[in-house]
């Protein structure tokens, strides 16, 4: 087998159709197998995965996965039942063009086995301001850098076993993991024009939040293996202003307290155009602030979490 599809799939009702319909359909010379990997969905995923299995005209695995696993754990067990050369993650909530793998896997031909393609991903047509927003900055990673998207990338089985495959230890932010241990040692190819459809991205300022809440909750592990972790050293900048500004109001220093409100309302303006610098693209850059602000508010919300429940456990 030439590639092996792994696809992490929890309640996916609304999208896994439209998926398996286009990996259907894919225009390649490539052969190809596809394994689906249920995490305990409670919707009718399981019902619409079985109904695809005996007409697919590849091979289609459906395994399973008890609930509570991480979605590192997910994707290994994926990778575990397949026997692809190559192995092409997606997300269940994706829409690939009918050349995908075709694409994906003739990076592998230019470039040889030992890399890692780190695809890109853009919003749905009708995508909203945030969605839009955001994705505009997301092609502004370097070749070199580490920033892998697990919703679309590549790698090789051999460099993914001499990886370790992903650290099943850590609950989010796995795919930037694994991409900074394989930059280590490996090339990892930043293709942001090497894209899918990404329906799962955050379409509001709250779900903005609420997501990189979540994403923040190991951030200090990661931070641990890697010092130079810049949504670490965000954080912690807004969260020092946040404490100073507090301290200032309660012993009345209110004209330091006025410079410390203009730095905080300042920092997703920084952030925004450090964004659109990267990426050179200032198109959406005054949208891009207010989403920015829910990126850093997120994060930082999402550390002090990490922090109580390291203290809690440690307390008991």
């Amino acid at each position: 087998m030439d590639i092996s599809v792994v696809i992490p799939a929890y309640n996916c009702e609304m999208t896994i159709a439209s998926l398996l319909d286009a990996l259907k359909h894919q225009e390649t010379a490539y052969r190809y197998e596809v394994i689906v990997v249920n995490n305990a969905s409670s919707d009718q995923t399981g019902a619409i995965l079985s109904s695809y299995k005996s007409s697919f005209p590849v091979p289609l695995i459906i395994t399973h996965q008890p609930r509570g696993a991480t979605i590192a754990a997910v994707r290994n067990s994926g990778v575990r039942c397949s026997s692809g050369r190559l192995i092409a993650f997606i997300d269940s909530d994706c829409l690939p063009p009918s050349n995908w793998l075709q694409q994906g896997g003739e990076y592998f031909v230019e470039y040889g086995e030992q890399i890692l393609v780190a695809g890109g991903c853009s919003p749905p047509a009708d995508g909203t301001w945030v969605e839009r927003a955001w994705n505009s900055v997301r092609a502004g990673h370097k070749n070199g850098s580490f920033f892998v998207h697990g919703a679309n990338f590549f790698i090789s089985r051999s460099l993914f076993d001499a990886l370790g495959g992903f650290r099943e230890n850590i609950e989010t932010s796995e795919d930037y993991d694994l991409g900074r241990r394989a930059a280590q040692s490996h090339r990892v190819i930043a293709a942001p024009e090497f894209t899918v459809v990404h329906y799962g991205e955050a379409n509001t300022l709250y779900k903005k939040f609420v997501k990189e809440r979540w994403y923040a909750q190991h951030m200090l592990d990661t931070f641990s293996s890697n010092y130079l972790y810049k949504p670490f050293w965000i954080s912690v900048a807004f969260l020092l202003n946040i404490f100073v500004l507090c301290a200032s109001l309660l012993y009345e220093k209110f004209y330091f307290a006025a410079l410390l409100i203009v730095t905080i309302l300042g920092l997703p303006c920084f952030l925004s155009f450090y964004f659109c610098k990267r990426a050179k693209n200032f198109e959406h850059f005054m949208h891009l602030i207010p989403v920015c602000a829910a990126y850093i508010t997120g994060r930082a919300t999402g550390m002090i979490d990490s922090l109580i429940s390291e203290f809690i456990v440690k307390k008991h």
